[in-house]
């Protein structure tokens, strides 16, 4: 009896020494879990918050350099060698001195072929690149890291759309070439030819950031983002019914204060109707109105109605 009785006990103890360690392991689990659910709501948080305070802090210092004054020397510059800063009305001239200045932080200027990058040279090509940045919300090219600069035209090897809708694979001649991630290359004569001619129908500034806004959005065919599925559409009909207008025309050898170039494709078609947006808008008014409308919309300005100190558009 007494062996039974101190068996039973040891089986009584063992089942409650078991019970306990299964218990402590089941503790053990649960602080485990408990704390690898914890690390992962910290690195959710953190996860979260990480690029809010970035953006917080990129919105902040574009803050402080568009605010800080623009120097005398500089608004000289932009007067003499870009015609379109001229006939801005004063508020725009200000606004666009306050992009210029985060332009020339956030990007980079590459000289190539042995060209020197100066002070001028910067500024006009902020300048114009920023023009069409007005009046809205600002993202500064977000995929834009470097603008390079040539003296003159220069060669670029790819497969390319004439005018004639024909292909052809090799090394061209170009003035300028936008790329949808990183770079602008630009021919500085004609930059600094086209900036300061006062009405010049072409404008490569111009037109190679008309690419890279088009680019940006995720299209890279001509249509834009617009505020509304409205003006959307009513720009995709204008851009299709003038597309197929401008064929026509050169098809025929009419000229147009759109460029010809604009038939190889409808972003070359953007982008040229955005040159003559700027620099003959008044034309562009008066033989493409709903296209220039839905232009206005989009970028939220109407050149139409600038004109300089002497009253001359």
């Amino acid at each position: 009896m007494q062996r039974q009785n101190a068996a039973r006990r040891q089986a009584k103890s063992f089942i409650t020494k078991t019970s306990v360690m299964r218990h402590e392991v089941n503790e053990r689990k649960t602080m485990l879990l408990a704390i690898l659910i914890g690390i992962i709501v910290v690195a959710l948080l953190l996860a979260a918050a990480v690029p809010m305070a970035y953006f917080r802090w990129k919105q902040q210092r574009r803050r402080q350099w568009f605010q800080t004054p623009f120097p005398p020397e500089w608004t000289t510059i932009l007067e003499q060698d870009v015609a379109l800063y001229r006939v801005l009305p004063p508020d725009l001239q200000r606004e666009l001195q306050g992009h210029i200045q985060v332009f020339l932080q956030e990007k980079e200027f590459e000289g190539c072929a042995g060209f020197e990058v100066t002070l001028q040279v910067k500024l006009v090509l902020a300048a114009l690149a920023c023009l069409l940045l007005l009046n809205k919300p600002q993202e500064y090219y977000p995929t834009l890291r470097s603008v390079l600069i040539y003296p003159g035209a220069f060669l670029v090897n790819g497969r390319w759309r004439e005018n004639s809708g024909v292909y052809e694979d090799g090394m061209d001649v170009h003035l300028g070439e936008s790329w949808q991630h990183g770079a602008v290359a630009l021919a500085w004569d004609q930059v600094l030819h086209d900036s300061r001619r006062p009405r010049s129908r072409q404008n490569v500034v111009i037109h190679e950031f008309a690419h890279q806004i088009d680019q940006h959005k995720g299209f890279s065919e001509g249509a834009a983002v617009f505020a509304s599925a409205d003006q959307a559409e009513r720009f995709a009909r204008a851009v299709r019914r003038e597309f197929e207008h401008l064929r026509h025309e050169v098809d025929d050898g009419i000229d147009d204060v759109i460029d010809e170039y604009g038939v190889v494709s409808p972003m070359e078609f953007f982008a040229v109707a955005t040159e003559a947006f700027f620099t003959m808008p008044e034309e562009l008014r008066r033989f493409h109105a709903e296209l220039y409308n839905c232009l206005v919309n989009f970028y939220r300005l109407d050149p139409a109605s600038w004109r300089d100190a002497n009253g001359n558009q």
